[in-house]
């Protein structure tokens, strides 16, 4: 985290000073082309020091009742936009209602939320379907299952063993910290990831502690 902050700060300083080089040059400059190019590598080392800062933060303290059902619809709903404009069709289910699990929030969003970048990206180039679904799971429905699904190419196998390791990634411009985060997030809640994939398409289960089959009033 000391790390990550240390490098944020001078590259803040980078990116101002290639802004005020840029405002400086001619559009048909070939200079320009290469200040864009550093911009665009900033922001990716920017990215990278951002999740190197999740992944060490990794506090999850503030638990609470989560509806699982309305928490994946809020975060669907909020990509939407982006979801249209790439031709990607997102599709939700809930086979279970309440679906009530104890957790912190804010962690279990990002979770969720890096999951359902990660089906987006799969399928953005050529459009697709993201499907996600809640349904209960266990002899005595003792746990919530999340999954999330792509209708892309699946996930190569040299790097289907190591997913969920830290810097491992399929992504040309991925920090490889998406998962390693969202795997640390689900056992910080009790429950676990699974993965899911072959040539057209990957799903990830998530499956948590189902409050309402703890004898409990969800």
């Amino acid at each position: 985290a000391v790390f990550a902050h240390e490098v944020r700060n001078p590259m803040n300083s980078f990116v101002s000073g290639l802004q005020v080089l840029k405002k400086k040059t001619a559009a048909d400059d070939s200079i320009r082309a290469t200040i864009e190019q550093m911009l665009d590598d900033c922001v990716r080392i920017n990215d990278l020091m951002e999740s190197v800062l999740s992944y060490s933060r990794q506090k999850v303290e503030n638990f609470k009742d989560v509806d699982l059902e309305l928490l994946l619809r809020r975060i669907l709903s909020q990509n939407n936009t982006k979801f249209k404009q790439n031709k990607v069709e997102a599709l939700f289910q809930a086979k279970v209602s309440p679906s009530i699990t104890s957790a912190d929030q804010r962690s279990l969003e990002q979770a969720f939320v890096n999951l359902i970048s990660n089906a987006y990206d799969a399928i953005k180039q050529d459009g697709g379907v993201i499907s996600v679904q809640v349904d209960q799971k266990g002899a005595a429905n003792e746990f919530l299952e999340v999954s999330i699904s792509d209708t892309g190419p699946g996930i190569p196998p040299e790097i289907r063993e190591k997913l969920f390791e830290p810097f491992v990634s399929g992504k040309p411009k991925g920090t490889g910290l998406g998962l390693a985060i969202t795997k640390r997030m689900g056992e910080a809640h009790q429950g676990k990831i699974e993965l899911e994939t072959y040539p057209g398409g990957t799903i990830f289960r998530v499956i948590l502690p189902n409050k309402a089959a703890q004898g409990e009033p969800a």
